[in-house]
């Protein structure tokens, strides 16, 4: 491995510990092992799916953060309409618990492995993509 490379891995561990929390991840191209996302960060999405408010998921995502407010009411109002569809069905999210986060090359991605639990005793794992841009991290 070329001084380059380890400098440059270097710097990117300093940098993810300074934006992450204590739980580690595996980086996709390497076995290094390196601090992720902030879990507040993936706390406050998943907060702000259960509680319906769609204009903070909205704001939370990379390609409408730049977009005219009459294009974000739309969006929106198009979740909102879709999560009144899911209501009818009476199959109530009732826990999202973080499973993995793995870093894409390059460390300016991650997908974030959520365990979502329903009220009629189903499970699933979703993959919430991330994209890191200007300190912060967004939904994909």
């Amino acid at each position: 491995m070329s001084v380059l490379r380890k400098i440059g891995l270097m710097l990117t561990l300093l940098l993810c510990m300074a934006c992450g929390e204590e739980k580690k991840v595996t980086l996709a191209s390497s076995a290094l092992t390196i601090l992720p996302p902030s879990q507040m960060r993936i706390a406050q999405i998943c907060q702000s799916y259960l509680q319906g408010d769609f204009e903070n998921i909205v704001n939370l995502m990379h390609c409408y953060k730049d977009q005219p407010q009459q294009f974000q009411t739309q969006l929106v109002n198009m979740m909102k309409q879709k999560a009144a569809q899911r209501k009818v069905s009476d199959i109530e999210i009732t826990q999202i618990s973080l499973g993995q986060i793995v870093l894409q090359k390059g460390d300016k991605a991650a997908n974030v492995y959520l365990d979502i639990s329903y009220n009629n005793g189903q499970q699933e794992e979703v993959i919430l993509p991330l994209i890191y841009d200007k300190g912060k991290w967004w939904i994909k």
